[in-house]
């Protein structure tokens, strides 16, 4: 499974899915809905973009939008540690969970962990921490660090999100 919402603008959660600035045009306001079903990638973009074009703009094949064994879809994973989200019939596409259960928000008032303050809080370069895969993700609304975890084969195994430096950490 290609990690698509990290390589998209803007996402933001929208009911079982994602929304997302669209990649084909110069769009200013989210107008791509993205889901994530039955393994494969679904992908509308509200302002008329065709699927091709919105595929184009990202530089994937039409195959992409595909899971596949060999690549890491359709395996089964433990989905009782809500910490570690983890790909399977629980949670979606990057790790992100599909359930309300487990869309437990970030504490309130809390405003979220960028890869900067991070990168401070554990005293490492912030460009050691991209080659480590970690990136700055958008989770409910608010910012926070995206944790890959892969497999020996370099492929995605899991994800975390880091929301906050103490406390209530991780989804």
């Amino acid at each position: 499974m290609i990690d698509l919402l990290a390589q998209l603008k803007g996402v933001a959660r929208g009911g079982d899915g994602w929304t997302a600035r669209c990649p084909a045009h110069n769009d200013r306001h989210n107008s791509l809905s993205i889901h994530h079903r039955d393994g494969r990638w679904l992908l509308r973009c509200h302002a008329g973009c065709g699927w091709q074009a919105i595929i184009d703009a990202l530089g994937v094949d039409a195959a992409d939008l595909f899971d596949d064994e060999e690549r890491g879809g359709g395996k089964s994973y433990p989905s009782n540690n809500r910490a570690t989200a983890q790909p399977g019939r629980s949670y979606g596409p990057a790790g992100a969970p599909q359930s309300q259960e487990d869309l437990a928000p970030a504490q309130p008032g809390s405003p979220g962990l960028t890869l900067d303050q991070y990168a401070a809080a554990k005293r490492l370069p912030i460009e050691f921490l991209k080659t480590c895969g970690l990136s700055e993700f958008s989770y409910d609304r608010k910012p926070a660090v995206r944790m890959p975890y892969l497999g020996k084969g370099g492929e995605q195994l899991a994800v975390r999100f880091r929301i906050a430096i103490d406390g209530d950490r991780f989804r």
